[in-house]
């Protein structure tokens, strides 16, 4: 949703965070990549999470998803923006369930 900020992108996400809430659980949006994030403003990719980690906050809110957010941008640089490192770890080790949406993450197991 962050890396790729199309309107039909965020409405995928956000259905599946929405319904979960609605079913009772705490529902977290998180997002990872290989790829830089799209900024519209730009019309390009750009290495800065700027423009991104504002767009998910931005629609995060209009669906009234409170809760924390977070986006990785490189999966193997390990950092987190939105949200700090050790919080999202903290959170993906402890779920119940992890739902990936498009089944683009890869999963790493933590040794």
């Amino acid at each position: 949703m962050a890396c790729e900020p199309y309107p039909g992108i965020a409405w995928q996400a956000m259905q599946y965070a929405v319904g979960f809430r609605r079913l009772g659980h705490d529902s977290y949006y998180f997002e990872t990549s290989s790829s830089w994030p799209y900024d519209p403003i730009r019309k390009s990719r750009v290495n800065t999470s700027g423009y991104a980690v504002s767009y998910m906050a931005q629609v995060a809110e209009m669906f009234r998803i409170k809760r924390p957010l977070g986006l990785s941008e490189k999966l193997w640089d390990k950092a987190w923006f939105g949200l700090d490192r050790e919080s999202a770890e903290e959170l993906l080790a402890e779920a119940d369930v992890v739902f990936s949406i498009t089944g683009s993450t890869a999963w790493q197991k933590k040794v």
